[in-house]
């Protein structure tokens, strides 16, 4: 129990290390709730990503690139990032995942100790490379439920269900150098967007809940949160990055 407590991503480190991508997939889902073609990807991608960093440095064992000084910058907000957060292990709590809202299922590891890194950008459908494609209440589906955002009933979900999880791990075998572009760069100073906000809390004067200083604002020397402003934030939302109000979320 020690060992797990010292250190808490041994398993997916180890699995990682073993090339284990079927183990991985698992632990993705875990996180993400399903198993579905795009979550495959992410797991790929940062596979793909760690790979490349150890062998750019001639590392015998990959663990040394993942910890917290590996900066993820993802392009989606889709269940590609999940398997990001996961196998790469940067979330938005520990400050290290950016997100682009590009559209593009693309993740980019950097290192903060080498200043390297490597873009994985996903450039063909997988779909045509998966035999489950072929089975036309597969296509059915995908259209209906992932395309369209039709309603469904629960006998049509689980079927779905069923047999997207057979594509996400046929997805797996699939030679990756189909699937991906990967890019290097050999980095220079890093940009001061990449560092973590200060961490000094301020009571907001009407509400009486703390703020991060910089998220709100002083009016006549005092302190104000943004929604007792009835200002708009940036928000991730399903469609990507909007400026929103509480109220615009909240309210009906």
């Amino acid at each position: 129990m020690e060992a797990r407590v010292g250190t808490p991503r041994i398993e997916i480190l180890e699995r990682i290390k073993k090339g284990d991508l079927l183990s991985l997939l698992i632990k993705a889902a875990e996180l993400h709730g399903h198993y579905c073609i795009g979550l495959s990807t992410g797991v790929l991608a940062s596979y793909i990503a760690l790979k490349k960093l150890e062998l750019q440095q001639n590392v015998t064992e990959v663990e040394s690139h993942v910890k917290p000084n590996l900066i993820a910058i993802v392009e989606n907000n889709l269940c590609f990032t999940d398997g990001v957060q996961m196998i790469v292990g940067t979330t938005l709590g520990n400050n290290t995942l950016i997100f682009r809202d590009s559209g593009k299922q693309s993740v980019t590891v950097i290192d903060r100790d080498t200043r390297r890194a490597v873009r994985v950008t996903l450039i063909d459908n997988p779909h045509k490379y998966l035999s489950i494609s072929n089975d036309p209440k597969f296509a059915k589906y995908f259209e209906k439920f992932v395309s369209k955002r039709e309603k469904f009933d629960e006998n049509e979900l689980r079927e779905f269900r069923e047999l997207m999880t057979r594509a996400s791990l046929e997805l797996l075998s699939i030679p990756t150098e189909k699937l991906f572009k990967v890019e290097e760069w050999k980095l220079g100073e890093l940009k001061q967007v990449m560092s973590s906000p200060p961490i000094k809390h301020v009571r907001c004067e009407k509400c009486n809940e703390l703020v991060l200083e910089s998220k709100g604002k002083y009016i006549n020397d005092k302190f104000y949160c943004l929604d007792c402003l009835d200002e708009s934030v940036p928000t991730v939302v399903g469609r990507g990055i909007a400026n929103l109000r509480l109220k615009d979320i909240l309210e009906r």
